[in-house]
């Protein structure tokens, strides 16, 4: 089974939504770099490559946000989250973006995080 790792663009969203924990692998610049055991933010032009799941589990552990992504079982698609729920208090929020069909679920994935990452640095979302 291979790990989904995400991509340079959310690697840098992540990095100034503040993500910093130890990683095997990063970006320097835009350039993949295999077997990098550092923080993120070592140096302004590295970025955390995680995979999706360690990510999305950050988010959840940092903002008590869950990201969820939808299958439409009429296109048989999945679709990119549109809005994130706070699961400690159960708050929904307003559309992100509108939802994006996707053919993988990973990809769904992927575009999520963009979203999530975006909301959270438009809304400045406190920290715990």
């Amino acid at each position: 089974m291979n790990e989904d790792y995400i991509s340079f663009e959310v690697a840098k969203l992540a990095k100034e939504a503040g993500f910093n924990w130890m990683v095997g692998s990063a970006y320097y610049k835009n350039e993949r770099i295999d077997q990098y055991y550092g923080y993120q933010n070592q140096g302004e032009e590295y970025y955390s490559r995680c995979s999706q799941a360690v990510l999305l589990k950050w988010i959840r552990e940092r903002f008590d946000l869950l990201v969820r992504m939808y299958f439409d079982e009429d296109t048989l698609k999945f679709e990119s989250c549109h809005s994130l729920i706070n699961f400690k208090t159960g708050f929904q929020s307003g559309m992100l973006e509108e939802r994006k069909e996707f053919n993988s679920f990973e990809e769904a994935v992927e575009e999520s995080l963009k979203n999530t990452l975006r909301f959270i640095l438009k809304q400045n979302i406190h920290l715990k």
